[in-house]
């Protein structure tokens, strides 16, 4: 146990750690010196400093007579078994760090971890405004304190936000509702909290709460600060008063907070390792790619959502690498205009993703190996069978086609390039609204985090000018007179319901290429989620095909 006790977040208290006793001192600025200390433990505090900070309107001479008393009163405050915890020498004063334990230097440190328990704890131990109701006549220590104050508040706004996410992430609606009414209680302008309540109220059928939260929102804001509400609380309203359905269930409006992750989740990207490495195509284009595990190679196809690094962290495919690597060696890349690899590139087009897998199976060493595709990959990946059939011993594919969405008809052409045109004006845009669009068709059924996850994918994949170029390319791709070439063992899946890729597409990609295997899968989201059932029918017959000589 720690021989001092700080309790700032709320407060000024001072205690023995042993007794909990509250310490008296006999001026503020003997008190207000100690808290200054104890907040900066693992710094250089001079008595240049101290004086500067108390006494900065009296003379010299007068500020560190002032300074001596006030340490004289320290001492003896601190004195404890015939010995002070106060250690001074000419220059600096100090509190020895071992034995002093400060409410807020342990906020500090807990939000700090980003897992869901540390953050609990942080939240837990914001018990209001720094030095609440403690003040002194010195205009440099009350400044100290404001700057202090903001910095506190807006962290532990911040993390009460990333847990109120959390919980809605994990179906806990009613404790995403009690850590955002927190909030407001710190910052009731928050609006962003006003639209999460009004949201989360419609979203458990408290329909007049978040009616009545809209109301107290307006009229706060009209009476303190004269101004309406932010547009996007005026439609939420409109909305909700039209009983129209919300964007996304349980969608707690756009929030600068990080996601977290339980302990378990942490543990899981702090066990996948990974070796970032560079090979070159032949027209010069620099690709990043990553090898894991250990065991038989699978190579994944890179796709044009893609980056190796941010991979690692997020829920949307942090499953899929857990699970290879466990008996595989897995290759992975960031595609050209992608992720780690070059963004700079002069060709993008289908044919230039079959070059990149040919550097990276070509630098990965392996003869031969498991060649897995997703989406886009699975055209690029049957292409490459094509093309050397003696190094892929089994081609997995899957949510893919055989020619891209130019090819589909003309209510998708005219879609596709709406999409396209959205594309090239809101791709970069730091509100993420635009890229919601493309998520909710990805993962319909996702729950906030991995959407959320998505999202920022999306945006750190690819410049805009890239994602529409890539996506254009996508658009023009056909590889149907071709499929019959594929002579290797070959497994197709797709999800019934995909909402990015129609089913017969799988299908008609299944019947091109000689005795592939077809498995339907249930679901709805183009990207396989781990909480769905697909996905465990998913790695079976992944594993299964592999298995068969």
């Amino acid at each position: 146990m720690k021989a001092l006790k700080l309790k700032l977040l709320g407060g000024a208290a001072i205690q023995w750690g042993s007794s909990g006793k509250e310490i008296e001192f006999p001026t503020h600025k003997a008190k207000a010196l100690v808290i200054f200390l104890a907040m900066a433990l693992n710094m250089r505090v001079t008595r240049s400093k101290l004086v500067g900070l108390l006494w900065e309107r009296s003379a010299e001479e007068q500020a560190r007579a002032s300074l001596r008393q006030t340490l004289v009163y320290v001492r003896k405050a601190l004195t404890i078994n015939d010995g002070c915890l106060l250690e001074t020498s000419m220059e600096e004063v100090k509190l020895p760090a071992h034995s002093v334990d400060v409410d807020a230097l342990r906020f500090d440190e807990q939000q700090q971890e980003k897992d869901v328990e540390s953050t609990d704890n942080a939240v837990a131990l914001y018990q209001g405004d720094f030095l609440e109701g403690f003040s002194i006549k010195a205009d440099p220590f009350e400044a100290w304190i404001r700057e202090k104050r903001k910095h506190y508040s807006e962290l532990a706004i911040q993390n009460m936000t990333s847990l109120s996410v959390y919980w809605i992430s994990s179906g806990d609606l009613d404790k995403s509702i009690d850590i955002t009414n927190k909030i407001l209680s710190i910052d009731p302008f928050h609006e962003a909290s006003h639209r999460r309540l009004m949201h989360l109220y419609t979203t458990i059928g408290r329909r007049e709460s978040a009616i009545h939260q809209y109301k107290e929102c307006k009229k706060l804001l009209e009476k303190e600060l004269s101004i309406e509400p932010q547009n996007e609380t005026i439609e939420l309203y409109e909305k909700i008063i039209n009983k129209e359905p919300l964007l996304v269930s349980a969608k707690p409006y756009a929030s600068a907070a990080p996601v977290l992750h339980d302990a378990e989740q942490q543990k899981d990207v702090n066990d996948i390792s990974q070796d970032i490495r560079y090979c070159c195509t032949e027209d010069g284009v620099r690709l990043a790619y990553t090898t894991s595990g250990g065991g038989s190679p699978v190579i994944r196809t890179g796709s044009w959502i893609s980056h190796l690094e941010f991979h690692l962290h997020t829920p949307i495919f942090r499953h899929l690498l857990r699970a290879l690597e466990k008996n595989h060696t897995f290759i992975r890349y960031d595609a050209r205009g992608t992720g780690l690899s070059d963004w700079e590139v002069a060709e993008i087009s289908n044919d230039a993703f079959v070059n990149d897998l040919e550097a990276v199976a070509n630098a990965s060493g392996f003869k031969k190996f498991v060649l897995y595709g997703a989406s886009q990959g699975c055209e690029i990946s049957a292409a490459y069978a094509v093309r050397h059939p003696e190094r892929v011993s089994h081609l997995i594919l899957y949510g893919g086609y055989a020619c891209g969405w130019k090819h589909w008809g003309k209510k998708f052409v005219k879609t596709g390039e709406a999409f396209l045109t959205l594309i090239e004006q809101g791709w970069g845009q730091d509100n993420p609204a635009f890229r919601q669009m493309f998520t909710s068709l990805f993962m319909p059924d996702g729950i906030y985090e991995q959407m959320q996850w998505f999202n920022e994918l999306q945006r750190v994949s690819a410049s805009p000018e890239n994602a529409a170029r890539i996506y254009d390319a996508i658009g023009e791709a056909d590889i149907r007179d071709s499929l019959h070439k594929v002579t290797v063992p070959t497994l197709v899946m797709h999800c019934k319901d995909d909402a990015i890729v129609p089913f017969s597409l799988g299908c008609e990609l299944a019947q091109g290429i000689p005795h592939a295997k077809f498995v339907p899968l249930e679901g709805r989201n183009h990207l396989i989620l781990e909480q769905e059932p697909a996905w465990n029918q998913f790695l079976a017959e992944f594993e299964a095909f592999l298995s068969k000589k």
